[in-house]
């Protein structure tokens, strides 16, 4: 048992467990890496007197990747709990 959860209530409880572990491992990384990106570029790229703003398209390449990534981590975390299904 640890600590942080309740007692166990089935058999099924301790991979349960795992997975949220694991889930809240994932998410808690990435939360920190997003909010450190976010302060990052909200200091970097400030208004400043005599800076004109500059504006872009974007880049698809970093659409896909920023999108690619949250998707097989879904897919991936969801055939892992497929497993502890019925």
């Amino acid at each position: 048992m640890r600590w942080w959860l309740p007692d166990a209530g089935s058999t099924f409880a301790g991979p349960i467990d795992t997975l949220f572990l694991a889930i809240l491992i994932i998410t808690g990384i990435t939360f920190v890496i997003v909010q450190a990106g976010l302060i990052t570029f909200v200091i970097r790229y400030r208004g400043r007197p005599g800076r004109k703003a500059f504006y872009t398209h974007g880049s698809t390449r970093a659409e896909v990747i920023w999108t690619a990534i949250p998707a097989v981590t879904m897919v991936a975390l969801g055939l892992v709990s497929n497993h502890y299904g019925s």
